[in-house]
């Protein structure tokens, strides 16, 4: 996680790229099918950041928060249709440690 004292690195952008046609929803909730990411993280044993397939600085639609620096691809485990959501330098620091499908260098240390 992030630390106060830590400088904030923007993170690469990885994985599925935002698309006009992905459906936004801000919750952590497919769009689709009404699955809530958290919920169905915590029963399997897993993080949200299980379900993460992208990362981008794209941000297509404003946000009421100040914070938010890009957008997140999510990946719903039961339709398995992709959304996104806004993502903050917090977001981005809990998904660069418990995430699996995170870009890592050449010492397995997240980018």
């Amino acid at each position: 996680m992030l630390e106060p004292e830590e400088e904030f690195v923007m993170p690469p952008e990885w994985g599925v790229k935002w698309d006009p046609q992905l459906p936004y929803n801000g919750y952590k909730t497919c769009p689709r099918c009404d699955c809530h990411l958290l919920e169905k993280a915590r029963s399997d044993g897993l993080s949200w950041c299980h379900y993460l397939v992208g990362f981008s600085s794209v941000i297509p639609r404003s946000s009421t928060r100040k914070d938010i620096i890009g957008i997140m691809m999510l990946n719903c485990p039961l339709c398995w249709s992709t959304f996104w959501q806004h993502a903050n330098k917090l977001n981005c620091a809990l998904a660069k440690e418990d995430c699996p499908n995170w870009p890592r260098d050449e010492n397995g240390r997240p980018l």
